[in-house]
């Protein structure tokens, strides 16, 4: 009563999963280390953003572990993983710091999902490959979300004034005052 893959297929995909379990605990870290050392502009907003992010990727740890047990391989907790990550900078961290460097490991995080999903795919796992596009979904959502707090430079805020200056509010009342039609009744 087994999933019907081989089993060089289920070594394969159990590996790939416990490298993403490994790089999702370490983002899970980095985004404690974000919301904990936090400072500056939009603190509340951006405190609850990676609060908000690191139990999201908490979900993710849990999944891409069960669906390892699934195929029938423990969980590796010694793995050592390929180090894709930039460490977290030490000490008080301002918001847009903080935000680029979890946005920039995330971004290396969703390039090596691609990687374990192509697997899955390759392997023909359709529920592990629905299960890391589930997660790649929410991690790119989640890195859009981020990437909305890095102003960029090609892309500056423009107030733009109204085209036309609006009139004064007594004449706007005026101008809308409905208009009286008579009514006549035939008889």
């Amino acid at each position: 009563m087994s999933i019907p893959l081989n089993e060089n297929a289920k070594e394969q995909l159990a590996h790939a999963l416990d490298q993403s379990l490994v790089h999702t605990r370490q983002l899970v870290e980095h985004t404690r280390i974000a919301h904990w050392n936090l400072r500056g502009p939009w603190f509340s907003s951006r405190h609850a953003l990676f609060d908000d992010l690191s139990e999201h990727l908490r979900r993710h740890a849990d999944l891409l572990a069960e669906r390892a047990g699934a195929l029938g391989k423990p969980v590796n907790v010694t793995l050592m993983a390929e180090e894709i990550f930039q460490p977290m900078p030490e000490g008080f961290l301002k918001g847009e710091t903080a935000i680029r460097c979890v946005a920039e490991n995330l971004a290396s995080h969703s390039a090596k999902l691609r990687e374990a999903h192509k697997l899955a795919e390759r392997t023909q796992d359709p529920p592990t490959a629905d299960l890391l596009a589930t997660v790649l979904s929410e991690i790119e959502a989640d890195l859009w979300m981020l990437r909305a707090h890095i102003p960029r430079s090609e892309d500056p805020v423009v107030v733009q004034a109204a085209s036309q200056p609006r009139p004064p509010l007594h004449e706007a009342a005026a101008e809308q005052a409905p208009t009286r039609i008579p009514l006549t009744v035939n008889h």
